[in-house]
C-alpha cells in the first residue's frame, strides 16, 4: 500500500512539472498585416509573419445575418530554414481551422480585428491578428 501511495505522489509531481513547462512556452501576441514576430519556443525559435486576410465573410455589426460567417488569414511560419504557409480561421468550419501544428509548435488564431461594420470600410492593411503559440 505504501508503494502505491509513493508512485501516486511521483505521478502527480511529474504531471505538475510537465504542465509548468507547457505554460513557460506560451506566447500570445498581436501582429498587424506585414508584421513578423519571433517566438522563443525551445529548442528552436519560430518566426511568424502575418501576410494577409484571404477571406472576410463575418456578419458585420448592424446587419442581421443567417450565420456568423468566417474570416481566414494567411501566415508564414519559419523554423530555421523551413518556411510554411499556413491559413488560420476565426472558427473551425469544414476545412478551416483556428489552429495548426508546425514542427511541433501549435499556432492558434485567437482574434482578428477589426470586426466588420456595415457603416465602415476596412482596408486590408488595418487587420490585426492575435496569435497564441505553444509547444
Amino acid at each position: 500500500m505504501k508503494g502505491a501511495i509513493y508512485w501516486f505522489i511521483v505521478l502527480v509531481a511529474t504531471t505538475t512539472i510537465s504542465c509548468d513547462k507547457q505554460r513557460e512556452s506560451l506566447h500570445e501576441d498581436t501582429l498587424g498585416v506585414g508584421q513578423c514576430k519571433t517566438y522563443k519556443v525551445a529548442p528552436a525559435n519560430i518566426t511568424i509573419c502575418f501576410e494577409a486576410v484571404e477571406q472576410e465573410s463575418r456578419c458585420p455589426v448592424g446587419v442581421t445575418c443567417v450565420w456568423e460567417g468566417i474570416a481566414v488569414a494567411r501566415f508564414r511560419a519559419g523554423i530555421g530554414a523551413d518556411n510554411h504557409i499556413i491559413t488560420l480561421a476565426t472558427r473551425d468550419f469544414h476545412t478551416y481551422s483556428k489552429d495548426t501544428l508546425v514542427d511541433g509548435v501549435t499556432i492558434e488564431l485567437v482574434n482578428l480585428t477589426p470586426y466588420p461594420d456595415a457603416t465602415a470600410t476596412t482596408t486590408s492593411n488595418s487587420y490585426r491578428a492575435t496569435l497564441r503559440v505553444t509547444r
